[in-house]
């Protein structure tokens, strides 16, 4: 626990500021390390999904296995890069923390040439009182009083030292406020962290962000919008890694499955196939939507369905319609376009799907 300073002279000050910049400092040291061991978690997670989701698109190895790698690779990224985020975060805080108890040592020993400070606008050597009573200037009172943030705190704090005088109520508002805020130190060193963590800002975007956060909510009231961030990534995802998936077996990278063919008797559809494609919507142009109607006809024996019966089967992939191969024995008739359209039509059409 921080001791106020109106109740330390100005060693124990000093010596309080370097014990608790000290524990800053380890802590720092302990966060940047946890970040360097889960950064490389992460790294291992992001390999182990990778490998299993190319060897599971490849049909190399066991399914289960390959696809529990997948699952457990991908959580594991997930969470590893969550805490990675957060332990890089600690270790950023933990690093400012440092650094204000560093420079308050520094402004109590008047250490000036180790004071980082420095007012935005220094005024010209016309100003009535800045120079000549060290309101500015390299030892000077705005360096010692300056923890505020690069922007609009820095301007505000010039402001009121080199201003004119507000009215005499002001003036003991802001002593009150001074005298209730001196021991509440943790408070206004968690404060100064976060004003030198924020960085430069215009007066302006403040304003625009104030105004912003002063409104009500914009995307809390439109639930459909909501709805569709949430739902979209489980439909953009499987999207993009089929696309990938059909990307690198087209470049050799990744072997093609071997096909399935949807058959009726035998390895062909022994009827002509009615296939109707439609694309779906927000895909990549190889993948469509198949529908095929299989028709047996009354002399096959051997047709899975009814005499005349229809059988109807949807599937979502990339179409590869190909002639059944004409045996060798009828070679000598392949020439003739007119029978080969013939032999295909009694023959059916073997439809592969990737």
């Amino acid at each position: 626990m921080a001791a106020s300073p109106g109740a330390l002279g100005a060693d124990a000050v000093a010596a309080d500021y370097a014990a608790r910049g000290g524990t800053f400092a380890t802590n720092e040291r302990a966060e940047r390390a946890a970040a360097n061991r889960m950064s490389q978690l992460r790294l291992s997670a992001f390999v182990v999904a990778v490998a299993s989701g190319i060897a599971l698109a490849s049909g190399r190895g066991p399914t289960p296995l390959l696809l529990a790698g997948l699952v457990i690779g991908i959580v594991a990224y997930v969470a590893a890069a969550r805490r990675h985020a957060t332990l890089r975060r600690r270790a950023a805080w933990a690093g400012v923390r440092r650094i204000v108890c560093e420079q308050g040592a520094f402004r109590v020993h008047r250490n000036w040439s180790a004071i980082a400070s420095t007012l935005a606008h220094t005024p010209t050597g016309d100003h009535a009182y800045a120079v000549d009573l060290d309101v500015t200037g390299h030892a000077s009172l705005s360096r010692l009083l300056d923890v505020t943030s690069a922007g609009p705190g820095r301007r505000a704090l010039a402001a009121w030292l080199l201003d004119s005088v507000p009215p005499a109520s002001e003036l003991r508002a802001r002593q009150e406020a001074v005298r209730e805020l001196t021991p509440a130190v943790e408070w206004r060193e968690a404060l100064t962290a976060h004003a030198w963590s924020a960085g430069v800002a215009r007066r302006s975007d403040v304003d625009r962000f104030l105004t912003w956060a002063e409104q009500s909510s914009w995307l809390l009231d439109r639930s459909a919008m909501l709805w569709a961030a949430r739902i979209l990534p489980f439909v953009i995802i499987p999207v993009v890694l089929l696309a990938l998936t059909h990307f690198l077996s087209s470049v050799g990278i990744v072997a093609r499955p071997e096909p399935s063919v949807v058959t009726t008797a035998g390895d062909t559809v022994a009827a002509p196939v009615e296939v109707n494609v439609t694309v779906i919507p927000g895909t990549p142009a190889p993948f469509a939507l198949l529908t095929f109607t299989v028709k047996a006809p009354a002399s096959d024996p051997a047709a899975p369905t009814a005499a005349g019966a229809a059988t109807t089967s949807t599937f979502v992939g990339v179409p590869s319609l190909e002639p059944v191969p004409v045996p060798e024995s009828e070679q000598a008739a392949a020439n003739n376009e007119a029978a080969n359209a013939a032999r295909n039509a009694e023959r059916g059409m073997r439809i592969t799907l990737f």
